[in-house]
């Protein structure tokens, strides 16, 4: 009787264990497997990308980024700038001038290098000097008849050097989120315009230049599809 006891405790003791040696091993491949999902390290030479919010400050670049080496790459970015997004007066005291929005360029350079010592290039971590030259132009005209002025164009360069850090993050093979930080500082030159009402009664434009240095902060988050 007792022997028929113990061996049914034994079999209850290692039916037990047992099962809770299953349940682990289910737990660890649970947690490889979500690992393995959040933890990608792509072997893309290539992405195409955008950034959504740029566009709140009038930019609509798209951007190219291209694997060079093992843990190094290139990005080009190109696109439209749109200035003066709402039109607005220019500040003559019978608010006869107006300014409009006009389209202009944006041209940019970088180089990546992806320090982290597991992955390759385009994964995770970067640091990344930039060039930038955006272009923004603006109209300007008076609502007045017989004036005799037509429409006027100004404009502003910003030629921008920044040191950029990021954070690229594959959602997939071929889907990412590119998180970037930075800053820089920016030489800005233009021109802009006011009618003015001359000595021999006539109106004529008067311009006003710009020449500034500022510095700048980036940010931003672009959506990446790469192959």
């Amino acid at each position: 009787m007792k022997i028929a006891l113990i061996s049914l405790l034994g079999l209850i003791s290692f039916t037990t264990f047992s099962q809770e040696e299953t349940i682990v091993v289910v737990r660890q491949d649970d947690y490889r497997r979500k690992k393995k999902s959040t933890d990608r390290n792509v072997e893309n030479y290539n992405a195409f990308k955008f950034d959504p919010f740029r566009m709140a400050i009038g930019e609509i670049g798209f951007s190219w980024e291209h694997r060079i080496e093992e843990k190094t790459t290139v990005e080009f970015e190109l696109g439209p700038t749109i200035s003066n997004l709402t039109n607005s007066g220019f500040h003559d005291q019978y608010n006869y001038g107006s300014s409009h929005s006009a389209m202009g360029v944006l041209v940019s350079a970088a180089v990546r290098y992806y320090p982290l010592e597991d992955y390759q290039a385009m994964n995770k971590l970067y640091i990344s000097p930039k060039f930038k030259y955006r272009r923004f132009n603006q109209a300007y005209d008076v609502a007045i008849n017989g004036t005799g002025l037509s429409e006027q164009m100004g404009y502003t360069n910003e030629y921008i050097f920044s040191f950029n850090l990021g954070f690229q993050q594959w959602l997939s093979n071929n889907f990412a989120f590119d998180y970037y930080i930075g800053a820089g500082i920016g030489s800005i030159q233009g021109k802009t315009y006011n009618y003015v009402y001359g000595d021999m009664g006539q109106y004529t434009w008067q311009s006003s230049p710009i020449r500034d240095a500022k510095f700048l902060g980036v940010i931003g988050m672009k959506v990446t599809i790469g192959n």
